[in-house]
């Protein structure tokens, strides 16, 4: 189910009316993952509210088989961008993530990224 945002008023700023925002994500900074095994750049992240844990929108540049770090208490979303599949292997089974077809998976599971087909 999706949301429908209301028209914009006439006296709305072009800010006010812009939903949408390029990222040039090759001016992001990299922050290398623990394992070596990949980096991330971060485009987006939110603060704690009302208890809820903070989130975060990132795109990753996978470098090979590796362990996904493990993020207690949160549920993780995996979207390949170009195209080649991804597939993770946890406790819970297996999963193949492709380019418009996510996976979801949860971050107190220890996951492992096996294959990459192009």
């Amino acid at each position: 189910m999706s949301a429908r945002l209301p028209a914009p008023s006439a006296d709305a700023s072009a800010a006010e009316v812009c939903a949408v925002r390029f990222i040039d994500g090759t001016r992001l900074p990299p922050e290398p993952w623990a394992n070596g095994a990949g980096t991330t750049r971060t485009l987006a992240r939110g603060a704690e509210q009302l208890g809820a844990p903070p989130w975060r929108v990132s795109i990753a540049t996978l470098d090979g088989p590796a362990k996904f770090s493990q993020f207690a208490g949160y549920d993780r979303t995996l979207l390949p961008i170009d195209t080649a599949a991804i597939d993770l292997h946890s406790q819970d089974g297996q999963l193949l993530a492709r380019a418009g077809q996510p996976v979801h998976f949860s971050g107190d599971r220890e996951s492992r990224r096996t294959v990459e087909c192009g």
